[in-house]
């Protein structure tokens, strides 16, 4: 299940990583929406990485 995990949410982390790239490399302001969506799109890579985390440790018994 932990390599599963893995190549179901590196895609995932992938594409929000260059999400994040983009976003900061945009013209500033846009009415604070730019700025929402890069925090947005921070606490989305950290509940990936969360759920990453998750899936390698090991089940309780």
């Amino acid at each position: 299940m932990q390599a599963l995990t893995r190549r179901l949410l590196a895609p995932a982390l992938t594409a929000l990583t260059k999400a994040q790239s983009a976003l900061q490399a945009a013209e500033a302001d846009k009415a604070g929406h730019r700025d929402k969506a890069i925090g947005l799109t921070k606490e989305a890579i950290d509940e990936v990485n969360l759920g990453i985390a998750a899936g390698n440790e090991k089940p309780k018994m």
